[in-house]
């Protein structure tokens, strides 16, 4: 059966953000920088785990020196982006990092960690033409089964006794987490950021909702997108299997259908502290969608959950002033939430 095409590009949730958060000035004249020397400009480190015939690359940050007694993971969104990339103009040669540089607030405590995207080179120095690899392996299953070896790894080759297993998760990566929080007993506290607490369904659901509310979208418009909205999930799942997609920015029913489990189903199985934060303009996670956690959360006596809105912000913790400028929030979330980390260690 074919998956009836609907206009989802209008209204799908993006479920990434990348960021260029340095461009090193350093010249490589016409040397083409090599992996370990774009690893060394950020004091990363390259591992790799062999599994299923498939290898998960993943990289990992510490101060010179030291000896880390715990871990943060990062789980990022959904664009199948690299992690690094090298750009040549005309014979000079600069290294972006497309991730945040939250390991900088990090002391020599911490080892920092991020997983690379299946079929993805995490290291790229052009466009890349074929996805078919990532989208064959893209499901929340892979990527919590992925993250799930890379913290057993992690305790077992490169922390003697951790006393702390941080794991947070941005868009995507905020259901990926908490996933992994019911599987992996290592974890000691989460973070569940700009996530929705429902499937992107019933996020799609809400966006044509609110602009007929808002008088965006006429009713007949808005009956007309629900209708074909409810029938195109009903397709999905009768190809739940079906990995075919094409290009960058598709993605398949494959990878629709395992991330229609609702994300506060896993929440409310988790009894370590969770930090939750979302952002009131978020148009890619609505925040009303995520009201539904601290409720239940209150409902059923649970009381390690900490729930937080940036009201100004939009999805990446980004603030826009009435004058155009960005006003950041990303790094004062960081630092709050590892502070919380620290304050909540007995509870865990």
């Amino acid at each position: 059966m074919t998956i009836q095409k609907i206009d989802l590009m209008t209204i799908r949730r993006v479920l990434t953000i990348a960021f260029v958060v340095i461009r090193l000035t350093d010249s490589y004249s016409q040397n083409v920088p090599t992996k370990q020397a774009v690893l060394n400009k950020f004091n990363f480190s390259e591992y790799s785990i062999i599994k299923d015939k498939d290898t998960i690359f993943f990289y990992v940050h510490k101060k010179e020196n030291s000896k880390p007694t715990k871990l943060v993971l990062y789980l990022q969104g959904s664009s199948p982006d690299p992690l690094f990339t090298v750009e040549n103009n005309n014979g000079q040669y600069s290294i972006y990092r497309w991730f945040p540089g939250d390991y900088k607030f990090l002391d020599a405590n911490y080892y920092y960690a991020v997983i690379g995207k299946t079929g993805i080179p995490a290291i790229s120095y052009g466009d890349l033409s074929d996805y078919s690899k990532y989208h064959q392996s893209n499901s929340l299953q892979n990527r919590v089964h992925q993250a799930d070896l890379v913290i057993n790894y992690v305790v077992k080759n490169l922390i003697n006794g951790p006393d702390k297993i941080i794991v947070y998760g941005h868009s995507e990566g905020a259901p990926v987490a908490a996933k992994l929080g019911t599987i992996n007993k290592k974890i000691t506290h989460l973070g569940f950021w700009a996530g929705n607490a429902l499937p992107d369904y019933f996020d799609f659901l809400l966006q044509n909702s609110k602009a007929n509310w808002t008088k965006e979208q006429s009713d007949s418009n808005t009956y007309k997108n629900i209708k074909e909205i409810l029938l195109s999930f009903q397709n999905i799942t009768q190809n739940k299997n079906d990995f075919s997609a094409k290009g960058k920015n598709d993605y398949s029913a494959k990878r629709w259908w395992s991330y229609a489990e609702p994300p506060i189903n896993n929440l409310l199985k988790i009894d370590f502290p969770i930090f939750v934060q979302v952002a009131g303009k978020d148009e890619s996670a609505p925040v009303e969608s995520t009201f539904i956690i601290p409720l239940e959360f209150t409902r059923l006596g649970k009381t390690n959950l900490r729930y937080e809105i940036c009201m100004e912000c939009d999805h990446g913790f980004e603030i826009e002033r009435e004058n155009g400028e960005q006003e950041g929030k990303w790094d004062s979330i960081f630092q709050e939430f590892i502070r919380w980390t620290i304050s909540t260690e007995n509870n865990d």
